[in-house]
C-alpha cells in the first residue's frame, strides 16, 4: 500500500486546488435594535392589532403616535369608565391627564366623556407592549363592558414605522348619523394604518383662446394632484371609523412613514376626492380600501390678467 501525505504546511494557494485553512477576521457586532414582526403582517390572518409608536428621547409628534376615545352620556346618572389593559391586565383608570388628555365634558357639551391617549406617556410609565382599552358603560340602567382593538406600542424607529400612515383629522359640525354633534368641538382623531400614500397624479386644466393671427394664447393654466391612499386589510370596526368619520373631517392630515416611497409627505394637507371599497375576503373579516385625495391647498396656477 502506498500512502501519500497530502498536509499542506504552509497553508498557502496550491494549483493543483487543496483545501486550505484560511483564519478569516470576526464580524464585527450587531446592534440589535427592539423591532416587531409577526407573520400576519403579510398573511393576514391573526387577530388585528394597530400599531403605535412613541420615542423617549423625542417628544417630535412625527414619532409619537396619539389614540382618540369619545363616549356620550344620555341622562345625569349614566357612568363612562375608561380602563387602561396590557397584556390582558388592568393597569389604571384613566380619570386625569396622566397618559394624555382626559374630558370630563368636551367644550360646553358636558355628556361627552373623551380621553387622547399619548403614547409617550404610556410607554415612559408601563414600557413597550400589548395595550387595550377597557369601556365600561351604565346608559340609561344598562350595563356594558367592551374592548377596544389592540395596541401593539414600540419605540420608534424608520425601520418599525415603515410601511404605515398616519392619518389625523379634526372634526366639526354635525353627522347626523353620529351619535356626537361635533359642532364646535374641533375632536382631533389619530390612527396609524399599514399601507402607502403615493401615486401623484398631476393633470393639466388650460384656458385659452386664439387671437386674430390664430395663435392660442394662455388665459390661465392650472395643474390639479391626486394621490392614492393604499391601505392594507382592517377589520370593520377601524373601517368605519376612517370612512364615516375621517373622510368627512375638517381638516386632513397625512403623514407616510413608507421609506421607499417617490416622495416624502409630512402632515400633508388634503381634501378627499373618492373612495374604492377594494378587494374584500371572507378569510379574515377585513377589506382593503383605496382613498383618492387630491391637495387641499389649489393654487398651482399659471394666469396672464
Amino acid at each position: 500500500m502506498i500512502i501519500i501525505d497530502r498536509t499542506i504546511q504552509n497553508l498557502q494557494p496550491e494549483a493543483n486546488g487543496e483545501a486550505i485553512k484560511v483564519v478569516a477576521p470576526l464580524l464585527p457586532k450587531v446592534d440589535i435594535k427592539q423591532t416587531y414582526f409577526c407573520p400576519c403582517d403579510i398573511a393576514g390572518y391573526c387577530e388585528y392589532i394597530n400599531k403605535v409608536f412613541a420615542d423617549l428621547e423625542d417628544a417630535d409628534e412625527y414619532k409619537n403616535d396619539k389614540t382618540s376615545l369619545l363616549f356620550r352620556k344620555y341622562i345625569v346618572s349614566d357612568s363612562i369608565v375608561i380602563k387602561l389593559i396590557k397584556d390582558g391586565q388592568e393597569l389604571t383608570t384613566i380619570n386625569d391627564n396622566t397618559l394624555g388628555e382626559y374630558y370630563n365634558g368636551v367644550e360646553g357639551n358636558s355628556d361627552y366623556i373623551g380621553f387622547i391617549c399619548d403614547w409617550r406617556k404610556v410607554l415612559q410609565t408601563y414600557g413597550v407592549g400589548e395595550y387595550q382599552f377597557l369601556i365600561e358603560k351604565t346608559i340609561i340602567g344598562t350595563q356594558t363592558s367592551d374592548y377596544s382593538i389592540k395596541y401593539y406600542l414600540l419605540p420608534f424607529t424608520n425601520e418599525n414605522a415603515d410601511k404605515t400612515v398616519k392619518l389625523e383629522w379634526y372634526q366639526n359640525g354635525s353627522i347626523r348619523s353620529s351619535e356626537f354633534d361635533y359642532t364646535g368641538i374641533n375632536w382631533y382623531r389619530q390612527i396609524r394604518l399599514r399601507g402607502i400614500f403615493w401615486k401623484e397624479t398631476p393633470t393639466l386644466e388650460v384656458d385659452n383662446y386664439v387671437n386674430e393671427n390664430y395663435e392660442i394664447e394662455q388665459i390661465q393654466d392650472k395643474i390639479n394632484f391626486e394621490y392614492d391612499f393604499s391601505v392594507d386589510f382592517i377589520p370593520s370596526e377601524v373601517g368605519e371609523q376612517i370612512i364615516n368619520d375621517a373622510i368627512l373631517g375638517n381638516d386632513i392630515f397625512i403623514t407616510d412613514y413608507n421609506l421607499n416611497n417617490y416622495r416624502q409627505y409630512l402632515k400633508f394637507d388634503v381634501q378627499p376626492v373618492s373612495i374604492d371599497g377594494g378587494e374584500e375576503t371572507d378569510l379574515y373579516n377585513r377589506k382593503q380600501f383605496i382613498i383618492k385625495f387630491t391637495k387641499r391647498l389649489d393654487n398651482h396656477i399659471k394666469t396672464n390678467y
